[in-house]
């Protein structure tokens, strides 16, 4: 029962919604506690991950305790049920009850975004990898937030791109535009931008991905 018990809170604690921040990550942040031993750049050892495995070692060994066979099959539908569940159970509350923004998924680690100067003018378009759970079509703004780099022409900017349309149930990579005026001088005349955080926004709520 215990393994169950650790087991259960390992996956409901491994959700990615309505961010791209797990439910640990997010409850780490609420007391305080740093995601990373260096949370300036994110980078170091990462503390929600080392509680992660704790906890599935944890459930591993209480199951050990009541299974003598089998321990390799029991590890296997660990992993398979760590990887998928959090996914079903975040996509069957999309499916059932989210509207809007909330009953979207977005990948960001494969948007594509990319831009290149043409006059006085960076012309630049996103491809946007968007699933749309609901019954319902949804109209959503989005907002590219640009890092700071320094000597990058467009760093640090907020870029509104051309909104989506997505019909019900609908699936696909869509392509948002942008143009921004071109200030000062660079060599930059063209590239891909990374690093960057996307926010839908509906009528009434918005949602944030970070790549």
């Amino acid at each position: 029962m215990t393994g169950l018990i650790l087991l259960g809170a390992l996956i409901v604690l491994s959700i990615r919604y309505p961010g791209t921040d797990s439910w640990l990550d997010i409850l780490m942040n609420t007391f305080g506690i740093p995601l990373y031993s260096s949370p300036a750049t994110r980078t170091g050892l990462h503390y929600s991950g080392i509680v992660s495995l704790i906890l599935l070692l944890a459930s591993i060994a209480f199951f050990n305790m009541s299974l003598s066979r089998h321990r390799l099959l029991l590890f296997i539908v660990f992993m398979i049920l760590l990887t998928n569940v959090p996914h079903w159970l975040v996509s069957s509350y999309q499916r059932m009850f989210a509207s809007g923004v909330y009953a979207l998924e977005l990948k960001p680690e494969k948007i594509i975004c990319t831009y290149k100067l043409e006059g006085a003018t960076y012309n630049g378009q996103c491809q946007l990898p968007v699933r749309n759970y609901s019954v319902n079509g949804v109209v959503a703004k989005v907002v590219l937030q640009l890092p700071e780099l320094e000597g990058h022409p467009l760093a640090g900017g907020s870029i509104p791109l051309s909104s989506l349309e997505l019909k019900p149930h609908d699936s696909g990579s869509y392509t948002a535009e942008f143009q921004l005026p071109a200030t000062g001088t660079t060599s930059m005349e063209s590239g891909q931008l990374r690093g960057f955080s996307v926010t839908l926004i509906d009528k009434k709520h918005s949602r944030t991905w970070e790549q």
